[in-house]
C-alpha cells in the first residue's frame, strides 16, 4: 500500500509567535510580576525565569511544528522545503541548538542575579536581552514557518489510500463529474500558497480503502510557464500527492478552448505526475452527435496514446465505467511494491 497522507488540519493546533508577538507577551508577563524598575532580587529571578520559559516554550513549538511536518508525506515536506528553504529536520535541529543556548543564558544570568557584590538588575536586563535575541535571530525563518503553518492547516483533508488529482482546462465540468463520481458531498479549502481552492471528494472501496478525487481549479489548468514563481512551486509540489491523473476534455467545437490547447494543458499535467496512470476522459458527450463523439475519441488518442473515456457528467452517462476504471487502477497500484 502506498503512504498514506495524513491530515495537516493537525498543525492548525500550533500557534508560532512572530517576534513582535513574542515581546507582547513578555512584556505582558514581566508587568503582571512587577518587575519593570525592581532591584530586588526575587522579583529579578522570578522575571528573568519567566522570560525563559516563554521563550522555551515557543521555541518548542516550532521544534513540534517541524517534527509534525516530517512526519508528513512528501507532499506536505516539499510544500514546507518549498517555502521555508530548509527541510523539517534542519529547522527542529536548529531550533533544539537554541533550546540549549537559552537553557545556558538562562543558568548564567540567573547566578549573576544571585552573585554578592554583582549587579542584578544589570545581570537581569542582560539575561533577558540575549534570550530575545536568538528569538530574534530566527524571525525570518519563523515567520516562514508561521505562514507555512496557516497555508496548510487551511487545506482539506486528502487522506486516503489512492490519490486522483482530476486536472483540465476551465468549465470543462471537472466539479460536476468529482461531485458525482463520489458518494458524500465534497469538501472545498484552499491550496497552499495560491489564490486557488481545491475540492476533495472520497470513493469507498469496500475493504481496499479510500480514492481521494482532488479537483484542482486554477492549479493545473494552464501551463507552468504561465505561473508565477510560487504557485509554480506549489503546483510542481503536487506531484507528490497524485497517484493517477483525470484529465478532462471538452470535445465541442465551440467551446473557449480548442482541442489543441487543452491537449497542451494535458502535456504539462503529464509531465507533472511522471509517468504515473492518467486516464482520459471527454465530457459532456450529451451535447454532441454521436460521430462527432467518435472523431474526438479517435483524435485524442491518435495525438495521446490514450483512448478517452467518454462520459456526461451532468447526465451520469459512463459515469460508472469510469468509476471502476479508476477501482481497477487504484487495486492494482496497492499491489505494487513500495
Amino acid at each position: 500500500m502506498r503512504e498514506r497522507t495524513g491530515d495537516p488540519g493537525i498543525l492548525g493546533r500550533l500557534h508560532v509567535k512572530t517576534h513582535g508577538e513574542l515581546l507582547g507577551l513578555v512584556d505582558a508577563r514581566l508587568r503582571a510580576l512587577g518587575v519593570r524598575g525592581s532591584s530586588g532580587e526575587g522579583l529579578l529571578l522570578s522575571g528573568l525565569e519567566a522570560v525563559y520559559s516563554t521563550v522555551s516554550r515557543e521555541l518548542e513549538v516550532l521544534v513540534e511544528v517541524a517534527e509534525l511536518v516530517e512526519g508528513l508525506p512528501l507532499f506536505f515536506r516539499e510544500l514546507y522545503r518549498m517555502y521555508v528553504g530548509e527541510e523539517p529536520a534542519d529547522t527542529a535541529r536548529g531550533f533544539r541548538r537554541l533550546l540549549r543556548i537559552a537553557r545556558r543564558i538562562y543558568l548564567e544570568h540567573r547566578d549573576a542575579i544571585r552573585r554578592p557584590g554583582g549587579s542584578p538588575r544589570e545581570a537581569f536586563r542582560s539575561g533577558v536581552g540575549r534570550l530575545l535575541s536568538l528569538y530574534k535571530r530566527k524571525a525570518r525563518v519563523i515567520g516562514l514557518v508561521k505562514k507555512y503553518v496557516a497555508e496548510v492547516s487551511g487545506m482539506p483533508d486528502v487522506s486516503g489510500d489512492y490519490r486522483v488529482v482530476i486536472a483540465g482546462v476551465p468549465q470543462v465540468g471537472k466539479s460536476t463529474l468529482l461531485s458525482k463520481l463520489t458518494r458524500a458531498r465534497p469538501v472545498i479549502g484552499s491550496y497552499p500558497f495560491t489564490t486557488r481552492n481545491i475540492i476533495v471528494g472520497h470513493i469507498d472501496v469496500d475493504e481496499a480503502g479510500r480514492i481521494v478525487l482532488i479537483d484542482s481549479p486554477g492549479i493545473l489548468d494552464t501551463p507552468l510557464e504561465e505561473k508565477n514563481i510560487v504557485e509554480k512551486r506549489a503546483v510542481l509540489a503536487l506531484k507528490h500527492l497524485a497517484d493517477h491523473l483525470l484529465f478532462v476534455i471538452d470535445a465541442n467545437p465551440s467551446f473557449y478552448y480548442s482541442l489543441e490547447e487543452q491537449l497542451r494543458v494535458l502535456e504539462t499535467a503529464r509531465r507533472l505526475v511522471e509517468g504515473k496512470p492518467v486516464t482520459l476522459v471527454v465530457n459532456k458527450v450529451d451535447s454532441l452527435p454521436k460521430e462527432l463523439v467518435e472523431e474526438v475519441v479517435e483524435s485524442v488518442e491518435s495525438k495521446t496514446g490514450l483512448k478517452p473515456i467518454p462520459v456526461s457528467a451532468l447526465l451520469g452517462v459512463n459515469l460508472d465505467f469510469l468509476r471502476e476504471e479508476l477501482v481497477k487502477a487504484f487495486r492494482a497500484g496497492s499491489q505494487r511494491p513500495l
